[in-house]
């Protein structure tokens, strides 16, 4: 299980996440919403140990406040950055083995994402947006991760691989895995998500299902911008 118990971030003087609280159970997808500026890369970046936090963040009963990145990874966590982050200067096949993958999830990662099939000799910063972002899904899957964040996955996708990110997400709930998806519109989260969870001002403003975000106009258009 995540438990995350009044997790706050600061930027000097500037208060960006606010007393977040959560749990999230294996098999389990939690959306989080909100505008730009609203917390939700911030919250990514504080459970991967990118930023220091306030407050308790457990997965399986252990501490992860203060831990390293690598040393998180090894929990059993995947991060997917909403900036991709791939290694320009590397081929897509060798972003591919960073993930210390053998040799069948490679193939699994191309028959999955036949683009970067036939761009695996090519360098990474050589990409598309879109290609980028389907190579650092592809590569944080490689170990086959219990945990998985997910910042902005369906930015810069065509619409038939957003559908693909969809089934590759659901396969990962399926085996047991636990997400953690962060999503500005609402792409993937209506039919991947059990609970949603609503940022403004790093704060959380709305927790709750999608029929209940959806029966409430007023808070969709003033945290969402959603008509």
């Amino acid at each position: 299980m995540l438990k995350v118990e009044q997790l706050s971030v600061n930027y000097g003087a500037v208060r960006a996440l606010d007393g977040v609280d959560f749990t999230l159970e294996p098999g389990q997808v939690l959306a989080v919403l909100g505008r730009n500026g609203s917390g939700r890369s911030t919250l990514a970046r504080a459970l991967m140990g990118l930023v220091p936090g306030q407050g308790r963040v457990q997965w399986r009963g252990r501490d992860l406040l203060g831990l390293p990145p690598h040393t998180i990874a090894r929990c059993g966590v995947g991060y997917v950055p909403e900036t991709r982050d791939v290694f320009a200067l590397l081929t897509v096949e060798q972003n591919l083995q960073l993930g210390l993958a053998d040799r069948h999830r490679i193939e699994w990662a191309y028959a999955t994402f036949s683009q970067l099939k036939l761009r695996q000799h090519t360098l990474a910063g050589l990409l598309s947006g879109g290609e980028q972002q389907m190579l650092s899904l592809a590569r944080s899957l490689m170990a086959q991760p219990d945990l998985l964040i997910v910042d902005e996955p369906t930015e810069g996708l065509a619409p038939r691989w957003v559908e693909t990110v969809g089934q590759v997400l659901r396969e990962q709930t399926s085996r047991g895995a636990a997400i953690v998806l962060m999503e500005q519109k609402l792409d993937l989260a209506p039919a991947l998500a059990d609970r949603l969870m609503v940022l403004g001002r790093g704060q959380v403003v709305f927790a709750g299902t999608l029929a209940a975000l959806q029966g409430d106009p007023a808070l969709q258009q003033t945290w969402l911008g959603l008509d």
